[in-house]
């Protein structure tokens, strides 16, 4: 089988476990948009560095049609088949690939979960956020940046504008950050999350000076914003065992806690979704360790464990903290 490496030579299809990432290119006989599509990837694969092969398959396929790891890059929530010997008119994009071989790559094809924040580094928000291609990073820095200076999630005609200052698919982007779990939209295409933001009241309100209140999407997304943004924060929220207010502030580099004892459980439900619907509604501030070790024994869809202050406030600041660096 005819194959091309990021140089355009030929080269065998022989996968095998040490291939990082699977690439392939369906078309149709004749299709005029294969050319494109293939110098496409070819420049993708150079610009992340791989000498992966590309394998071309001819064939009655909806053309041209690029898999990463077996999946449409243009249609990765579709059950669509890639079949039937036509043009497709949602060409594959530059970026649409960028994002699914860097999601593969970075293990970011999934939604974030407590390994992901255990391990931050390696799969949390900043690390997925770092993976994305330029264009949309820069998407993303600004939708957030939006977000923290208007209090609420920008309008559609505001992200519009955004995109197409950095000449990119505003859908596009939209779904590759909504892939990587790093934003979420409703139905009516409304933001509803924008990690660390919520577009909704979730009960953990952030202050920081001369800027509106927003709401976080869980105690850790609390904690990494006043980290994110490098500025003081008065972070309100209650422990949903007593119903007591909790307050923490940051002062430079001093944290206050009140009650001194508070900590933060870190916990999850069994289920398959994004972070906003079984990871964030877990992850919740407590008065103390025993109150949050309650609370989790009580509730058996949950499990995860209790962090102290450091711990907390060290994971969010690898999970958020260098989010908004250019």
């Amino acid at each position: 089988m005819n194959t091309t490496d990021p140089a355009g030579r030929s080269m065998l299809d022989c996968p095998d476990d040490s291939t990082p990432v699977r690439v392939e290119l369906l078309s149709a006989p004749g299709c005029p948009n294969v050319a494109a599509t293939r110098r496409m990837l070819v420049d993708c694969l150079t610009e992340l560095g791989l000498a992966v092969p590309v394998v071309e398959r001819v064939g009655r396929y909806r053309s041209p049609t690029v898999l990463v790891n077996g999946v449409d890059v243009m249609r990765a929530a579709s059950s669509d088949p890639v079949d039937g010997d036509a043009c497709r008119l949602d060409l594959p994009s530059r970026d649409r690939v960028l994002a699914a071989i860097n999601a593969s790559l970075t293990g970011c094809g999934r939604p974030l979960t407590l390994d992901s924040l255990r391990d931050a580094a390696r799969d949390g928000t900043a690390a997925r956020a770092a993976a994305l291609p330029e264009p949309v990073r820069r998407l993303h820095r600004e939708l957030l940046r939006a977000f923290l200076t208007a209090g609420r999630a920008p309008h559609r005609s505001e992200l519009q504008s955004i995109a197409d200052g950095f000449g990119v698919s505003l859908a596009d982007g939209l779904r590759c950050l909504s892939e990587l779990d790093l934003v979420q939209c409703g139905q009516d295409r409304r933001i509803l999350v924008a990690y660390p933001f919520s577009g909704q009241p979730t009960g953990h309100r952030v202050r920081l000076p001369g800027l509106p209140a927003v709401d976080a999407m869980c105690a850790i997304d609390a904690l990494g914003l006043p980290l994110m943004t490098d500025r003081d924060a008065v972070i309100t929220s209650i422990d949903p065992t007593t119903q007591q207010v909790i307050s923490v502030q940051r002062r430079g580099d001093r944290w206050l806690w009140v009650p001194a004892t508070t900590v933060v459980l870190l916990a999850q439900t069994v289920g398959c979704g994004t972070a906003a619907e079984y990871l964030c509604p877990s992850i919740t501030f407590h008065v103390d360790h025993d109150h949050a070790h309650r609370h989790l024994t009580q509730h058996p869809e949950l499990h995860g464990s209790v962090l102290g202050q450091h711990e907390a406030i060290e994971i969010a600041r690898i999970s958020f903290g260098h989010l908004l660096t250019e």
